[in-house]
């Protein structure tokens, strides 16, 4: 009940509302056998659970019995694929082309009278999930969604956390909503078509969130950088562990509550990235750009005296072993508009409603306050410096 405060001209409202998921980890997730997606749906318990699927083309080009793997597993569990899957190509475009996937993945789910007790199983990388999940968090006052993360980066982190969004205006997820998922299914077996460059861009995810908050698992990451790259499966599964864990931990917390930065700790890094991305008209990959967003937040901790200098070489040393760093070329290009990159400060503040965080030290995120600009403009100019040497040296020695 409202309480009527004494004056009687107002009512003061308290809501708590509770939210739980699982994050279950599996391998060969539509196997005979495999329970975890059945559970999370509720097959058997009652209703045949009715659900949409949204794919991206590259899972289901890249595992050809998919689709007859997916329709034996729903016959065998009692559950009903409500309409045709919709299936387009993943990547950035899914949330720049003008709400055209989101309306698209809308109307297939309007056509199959989808109501609130229905289901969206999403299959995807990042930014499939974000507008799929956009589109089921704003039909019918959300539908329930399942995420199943197909690359690294969305593994370790994007597919977990409880944002989804589009982008609008040459910003990126300008348009987002908190949508927490009825759950994630993270098929390790996805991972292994990824191509090494999008598996080494993914890294990034896993070096942010251990710069962030675990400083032994940053350093964990290094011993393994090289296989990392090379996709070794055992350490690509601990990887995705880890990180995972440290991102639901931001949102679980000590007391069940999400930490106060707990967002701030998500966007870790990302001030510039998300310049970085729209000033590359968003053909620039988001792991790519996070990559050089977390070396640019470390060469500032590094120059503010937040990180020691022996340690300031860390983060860029691990990306660059990882493969984080292969879209060097591209980021150089727009490096030198710093003015338009340090204007990625100001809209952290608005998305966030607070400054960025930066390492203070390794392991840990701190608020310094507003950034020095012209220290931060200078450490801009300096990497685009780097990034281009490095590109062109890349180049010669091709």
């Amino acid at each position: 009940m409202p309480r009527k405060k004494k004056d009687g001209d107002s009512l003061e409202v308290r809501l708590t509302i509770p939210r739980e998921f699982d994050i279950k980890f599996t391998r060969d997730l539509f196997a005979e056998g495999n329970e975890v997606l059945a559970e999370m749906l509720g097959a058997g318990e009652g209703a045949t659970p009715r659900v949409m699927i949204v794919a991206d083309r590259a899972v289901v080009e890249g595992s050809p019995d998919l689709g007859r793997k997916i329709g034996k597993y729903f016959k065998d569990h009692g559950i009903a694929l409500a309409a045709k899957p919709y299936v387009a190509n993943g990547g950035e475009i899914n949330k720049t082309n003008g709400m055209t996937t989101v309306r698209q993945i809308t109307e297939i789910a309007a056509d199959a009278a989808l109501c609130r007790d229905g289901f969206m199983l999403v299959i995807g990388g990042g930014a499939m999930l974000d507008a799929a999940g956009f589109a089921a968090a704003t039909f019918n006052r959300g539908l329930r969604t399942i995420r199943i993360p197909s690359t690294l980066l969305a593994q370790c982190g994007g597919g977990c956390f409880p944002t989804v969004g589009t982008n609008i205006l040459n910003r990126k997820d300008a348009n987002s909503i908190w949508q927490f998922p009825h759950g994630v299914a993270i098929d390790f077996d996805l991972l292994n078509s990824l191509p090494a460059n999008v598996r080494g861009e993914g890294a990034a995810e896993a070096v942010k969130i251990a710069a962030a908050r675990d400083a032994k698992f940053l350093e964990w990451i290094g011993d393994n950088a090289e296989k990392i790259a090379s996709g070794d499966r055992e350490t690509l599964e601990e990887t995705v562990r880890r990180s995972a864990a440290l991102h639901a931990g931001l949102l679980a917390g000590a007391k069940g509550a999400p930490e106060p930065d707990a967002e701030r700790i998500f966007e870790f890094g990302h001030w510039s990235a998300h310049r970085i991305e729209a000033l590359g008209r968003f053909r620039i990959p988001h792991g790519a750009a996070l990559a050089a967003g977390l070396c640019i937040d470390a060469a500032y901790a590094a120059s503010t005296k937040l990180v020691p200098e022996d340690e300031s070489d860390i983060v860029g040393e691990t990306l660059s072993r990882c493969g984080s760093l292969g879209c060097i070329d591209r980021i150089a290009m727009v490096l030198d508009r710093a003015d338009d990159i340090l204007w990625g400060l100001e809209e952290f503040r608005q998305h966030t409603g607070a400054h960025p965080l930066f390492p203070a030290p390794l392991g840990k995120a701190k608020d310094v306050g507003p950034a020095d600009v012209e220290k931060m403009r200078e450490i801009l100019l300096e990497f685009g410096k780097t990034c281009r040497e490095s590109a062109k040296d890349a180049a010669a020695g091709a």
